[in-house]
């Protein structure tokens, strides 16, 4: 995966390592922690390994530091006390697009796959619990079969939301996979209020979360481990999504962009009732 390069800063330096040492020597150290419990020698090895891999590599993660710093800011935008004054004012004499860059979605989907794992650890460890660490074949099969069954309930979730709060008719509602996102979807093919469209993109992260969480508490393993994490990440395109649709005024319309991942602001012309215009 290429990362497009932003102007290099030291915070993105920074954070640059901070996600290396999170994201790549940590997991590594815990691996061979867990398999060498008395022998340090292959643990001083790892380091050092992976000191001269981030040396070799620094480019690499020094831009991608840059661009985690770029998305945070735009996640931290949304909780700031200003957030309304930041609002966005469209065009809305003609349709414009807001797309959401691919490269922007498989780094936030890292993010909160590494996250939510270590979150997940935290907070099972501090409630004194213990994690099934050996992961048997039939382990295997039912996150396979888990991770299959959660995206059929994601997709569902954004058909449901659309029916039920954009009041479109099933007809309107195409699933499919594309190729180039490598990735499943829901599309509607009509307009919806803003104000509904981001409970249809933010739906199945609502729903999701809780369900998987219930199941890595009721067996905490490696496999409920990952059918949590995997989940959350599952819905980094819908988050970054929502985040760019909260900046459009409340009161117009929104359409699923029919090739792009992203969304289209409607004219001001269409700003009609839901069921007269969905009719």
């Amino acid at each position: 995966m290429k990362c497009k390069s932003l102007a290099h800063t030291w915070k993105g330096l920074i954070c640059g390592v901070v996600l290396y040492v999170l994201f790549s020597v940590v997991p590594a150290i815990i691996i061979l922690r867990h398999f060498f419990t008395t022998n340090y020698v292959p643990l001083i090895g790892a380091l050092f390994a992976s000191f001269i891999c981030f040396v070799i590599g620094r480019k690499t993660y020094w831009a991608y530091g840059d661009r985690v710093m770029a998305i945070t800011s735009e996640v931290l935008s949304f909780f700031g006390p200003n957030k309304k004054n930041n609002i966005k004012k469209f065009n809305h004499e003609k349709d414009q697009g807001i797309l959401v860059d691919k490269d922007n979605i498989n780094i936030l989907s890292i993010l909160m796959f590494f996250f939510s794992v270590y979150v997940a650890i935290a907070v099972h460890l501090l409630s004194f619990g213990e994690i099934e660490l050996d992961f048997p074949s039939i382990d295997l099969w039912k996150l396979l079969g888990c991770i299959c069954l959660i995206i059929i309930l994601h997709e569902g979730l954004h058909a449901f939301a659309g029916l039920l709060w954009g009041k479109v008719p099933w007809s309107s509602l195409h699933f499919g996979f594309k190729w180039q996102w490598f990735a499943f979807y829901c599309h509607c093919d009509k307009p919806l209020k803003v104000n509904t469209y981001r409970i249809f993109v933010l739906f199945p992260l609502i729903v999701t979360t809780p369900v998987v969480g219930l199941i890595w508490w009721l067996d905490p393993s490696i496999w409920s481990l990952l059918l949590f994490s995997l989940t959350i990440a599952f819905c980094a395109g819908d988050v970054l999504i929502f985040l760019k649709v909260w900046q459009v005024e409340s009161d117009q319309w929104v359409h699923d962009h029919p090739s792009e991942i992203g969304s289209i602001i409607r004219p001001e012309a269409v700003s009609v009732s839901s069921e007269e215009y969905h009719s």
